[in-house]
């Protein structure tokens, strides 16, 4: 019996998300993180990060192209609270499927908060990905391109969508949503709220 007790988990996975590519890559793998109060090298203390439940990296740190050519870094943080990062490729039916769910909340959003994408497979597949936008009229942010700690979390990714939360300086909030929810109007949305309390702002209305 033991070896169908995970059928479940992986039936709905193989329905709401694909598998990435990187399962060669050699994965870091950093600690969970919460609020608690520690020091970096330099002696900086990180108490002010956000609660973090998972594994995977923050952005710090990173450089990135759009999908429109403009070039970015962590600064695409700064000015909100919490911005949503949708993790996709133009393999993922899923992905593509939940897109214009993801463009309607994005024009609904307040000024303290974004929504961006991340295609992994943009930058070989920059048409395509500019196709799948254009067809769910998404006209956000979309990055195409990694660097710095988006590199590093490429390699952590087993599953797209992935989809994280961070505050203005790229901290990770509570714990990444994998595969397309059955209802990514509300879940998205909830993340957003969760997010914004967890580091004492007023949720979304």
């Amino acid at each position: 019996m033991k070896a169908y007790r995970y059928l479940p988990i992986i039936l709905a996975l193989a329905l709401t998300a694909c598998g990435t590519a990187n399962e060669s890559v050699p994965q870091e793998t950093a600690a969970p993180q919460s609020a608690q109060q520690t020091e970096t090298a330099d002696g900086e203390s990180t108490s002010d990060k956000p609660p973090k439940t998972t594994s995977l990296t923050d952005l710090n740190t990173f450089t990135a192209d759009t999908v429109s050519g403009e070039a970015v870094s962590e600064e695409l943080f700064a000015d909100y609270d919490v911005t949503m990062i949708n993790i996709w490729s133009t393999t993922c039916p899923p992905c593509i499927a939940e897109m214009p769910v993801l463009a309607s909340i994005r024009t609904r959003l307040p000024e303290n908060v974004q929504l961006i994408t991340w295609c992994l497979d943009g930058d070989v597949n920059k048409d395509t990905a500019a196709s799948v936008l254009d067809d769910a009229k998404f006209d956000g942010v979309t990055l195409i391109s990694a660097g710095g700690d988006l590199t590093t979390l490429y390699g952590q990714l087993m599953y797209t969508p992935t989809t994280i939360y961070v505050d203005s300086a790229g901290n990770i909030i509570g714990e990444e949503i994998i595969g397309a929810p059955a209802n990514p109007e509300s879940d998205y949305v909830k993340g957003f709220n969760d997010s914004l309390t967890a580091i004492g702002r007023e949720v979304i209305q």
